[in-house]
């Protein structure tokens, strides 16, 4: 009888050990989920200040010089909208 009462006891520490250790892990699991949360929400607050890759950024003019209008703009411009478009 001593012998099975020493058995069972030995069961039972065993059980109560393998259910501390998945505790342990459980907790370790979820704090490393909040780490990783918050390095995840520290990139995203960073990732705000550089630009965004879908925007378009302006590149300046094609070419260094252009050649000189020999007219007035607003001349230029009566006649672009006085043009019929054709339907």
């Amino acid at each position: 009888m001593d012998e099975l009462g020493q058995r069972d006891k030995g069961y039972i520490q065993m059980e109560e050990m393998s259910r501390f250790r998945n505790e342990v892990r459980q907790a370790g699991q979820k704090r490393n989920k909040r780490e990783a949360q918050t390095k995840a929400d520290s990139h995203k607050s960073n990732k705000r200040h550089k630009p965004d890759k879908h925007q378009p950024l302006y590149k300046g003019p094609m070419y260094e010089r252009y050649t000189p209008l020999t007219t007035n703009r607003t001349m230029i411009l009566k006649e672009a909208f006085n043009l019929e478009v054709p339907i």
